[in-house]
């Protein structure tokens, strides 16, 4: 395949046995995707994919098989940047990610994965009545994202809004001198390298009592460095389904899920950038404590720390997350009617160990901390009335409780073990009612839903700049959502080999219960604002609220086909700013306006 997308090119090769007279059968594939470049500037991309299959049908009851498979990938990033750069820059598809070095383009921002997974599986088919399939797997690996670090140095971004004619103000000497240099020189717009190593290459520094063992080390301190944001992940699994036949028309199905997973949070040097070494404080919370040198330390464990490349730096911790679902469904099948029932209960704890004692949160940044545990059950169920043999009405409906994720459930966890207050299970509750018309040439299906959810909970990151310049978690709490539309498809066989299609999905997700922020600072735990209320009620949640597709298929008898689809999203909202959402954000300001 060829494509100008995020690759260039892509070969794949499969090779299947089938099953063999000894029983045995196997699947052998793989594959690889690469651009030097991909469509955005400064993206390039290399994927590699394997997978391996091999079964054994042992007798008429039983099977085994053992599969493996994952893919290595590599490929640079492109990011959001602020509408005036991408004026400056005359395109939409700017990427501030890339700068040139030795006549290259290097990116600072790609991301790296490899994630490889083993299972295996046995099949008990025990009779027409009753079968049961289980299966173990593993999942290990590393997944990891590059970024710039810099500690006392000016921000290397091209377009840090410091940077921008914006800044300056309109009208003013300066905006039209760096209007002029941003919107002519290229170069000007992307990072530069060359100024990153020649800081790194002048800085001297000397680094006294090392690991406070007496140690002196001299050498280049790197006040740019290239790091990377880890996430390496192992996680074991169990799944077990079991079918069987009441009576010709009803079945019942049952199961049970059980995981368990470690992930690894760290930050890992990547590369010095020309100088020799690095050294690991946190430069906000030094500015926020000058005379406390125990509190900028990443690691009160190894205070004074250098770091080298390939050493974790910055935070260190693990998450450790439990979850079991244990769940039975009944299903019946009638001449004009078929119905559902189904219910699952599921437990999930999680926790966070801290592998460093930071130097801000001596009292509650390293260990094991408490367990996190909710019990959260589920139903739904369904009908679906059949007209004739080509049209259909079904309704279904669910209710859900879910356990918060690890990730919104604490505060800062990259630095402390504190947990939301008031943390509590997702709640969610969902209908939908349809038609369906098939025919040998018409196929039609139209459908609307009402989705509901309470109990939201989202923690973001961000730096808020000022008088009282900080970077901030923001904490919301108890929002509500509403998601309500239709959605029609329709497909149609002009001819034989010719076929039209159609799909459009129609809809208003939106906020309909006010949630409350907390906002604390991410590096000395200062709260900035408590439990006020966010006025976004009937805010748009962010993304597409509509979407339409429609396409023509030709398929050949000798087997090849082409496909052409247009796609047009509609009423695309952005995320909204909680901080400008708030009494005391519009306070003073005419109401009017």
């Amino acid at each position: 395949a060829a494509a100008n997308r995020t690759y260039r090119n892509r070969l794949m090769a499969t090779h299947s046995s089938g099953e063999q007279a000894n029983g045995w059968s196997y699947t052998f594939s793989g594959s690889r995707r690469w651009a030097d470049e991909g469509y955005v500037q400064g993206t390039f991309y290399d994927a590699w994919s394997y997978f391996a299959s091999v079964e054994k049908r042992i007798n008429d009851v039983h099977s085994l098989s053992v599969s493996v498979f994952g893919a290595p990938i590599q490929r640079g990033s492109g990011t959001g940047s602020l509408n005036e750069m991408y004026d400056l820059a005359g395109n939409n598809y700017y990427n501030p990610n890339w700068g040139i070095l030795n006549g290259e383009k290097k990116s600072a921002r790609f991301w790296t994965t490899h994630e490889p997974m083993i299972s295996a599986e046995h099949t008990m088919a025990v009779s027409d009545k009753f079968d049961f399939k289980q299966s173990v797997g593993v999942i290990s690996g590393r997944s990891g994202q590059s970024r710039l670090d810099w500690y006392n140095a000016p921000d290397p971004r091209p377009d840090y809004y410091r940077y921008l004619p914006s800044f300056y103000g309109e009208e003013t000497e300066a905006y039209n001198e760096v209007k002029e240099l941003l919107s002519t020189i290229e170069e000007n717009r992307q990072l530069n390298w060359s100024r990153i190593f020649e800081t790194n290459l002048s800085n001297f520094e000397t680094i006294e009592d090392v690991n406070r063992n007496g140690e002196t080390v001299s050498g280049l301190r790197s006040l740019y460095a290239l790091k990377e944001d880890r996430q390496d992940l192992t996680r074991y699994m169990y799944n077990g389904i079991a079918r069987y036949q009441l009576t010709n028309e009803t079945t019942l199905h049952g199961g049970l899920t059980a995981q368990y997973e470690v992930t690894h949070f760290f930050q890992s040097l990547r590369n010095l950038l020309g100088g020799d070494y690095w050294y690991d404080v946190n430069q906000f919370v030094e500015r926020e404590f000058p005379n406390d040198a125990d509190k900028g330390q990443a690691d009160l464990n190894n205070p004074n720390r250098v770091v080298r490349e390939g050493d974790d730096y910055g935070y260190n911790y693990k998450s450790k997350i439990t979850d079991i679902s244990l769940w039975t469904s009944y299903n019946a099948i009638f001449p004009k009617v078929d119905f559902h029932f189904g219910a699952q209960i599921n437990y999930n704890s999680f926790r966070r160990e801290g592998l460093y004692k930071n130097g801000a949160f001596p009292d509650s940044s390293f260990g094991n901390a408490d367990a996190q545990v909710f019990i959260s059950p589920s139903v739904k169920g369904g009908i679906n009335y059949k007209i004739n043999g080509r049209n259909y009405i079904y309704a279904n409906a669910t209710y859900q409780l879910r356990a918060p994720d690890f990730r919104n459930s604490y505060v800062s966890p990259r630095f402390r073990n504190q947990v939301l207050e008031d943390i509590k299970q997702e709640q969610s509750y969902s209908g939908e009612l349809a038609y369906v018309m098939r025919s040998p040439f018409l196929n039609i299906k139209a459908l609307g839903y009402l989705t509901r959810f309470r109990n939201l909970a989202e923690v973001r990151s961000a730096f808020i700049d000022g008088s009282s310049s900080a970077f901030v978690n923001i904490i919301s709490q108890g929002e509500g959502r509403t998601h309500i539309g239709s959605e029609i498809s329709a497909k149609y066989k002009l001819t034989t080999t010719l076929s039209a299609s159609f799909a459009a999905g129609i809809g208003q997700n939106y906020i309909d219960v006010r949630p409350t922020v907390d906002i604390i600072q991410d590096n000395t735990g200062i709260q900035l604002v408590e439990d006020e209320t966010i006025y976004v009620k009937n805010f748009r949640v962010p993304g597409p609220q509509s979407a339409y597709t429609l396409g023509l298929s030709y398929n050949s008898p000798k087997y090849w086909y082409i496909t052409v689809n247009a796609n047009y999203f509609d009423h695309m909202y952005m995320d909204y700013n909680p901080l400008r959402r708030t009494v005391d954000a519009v306070d003073g300001l005419d109401r009017t306006s």
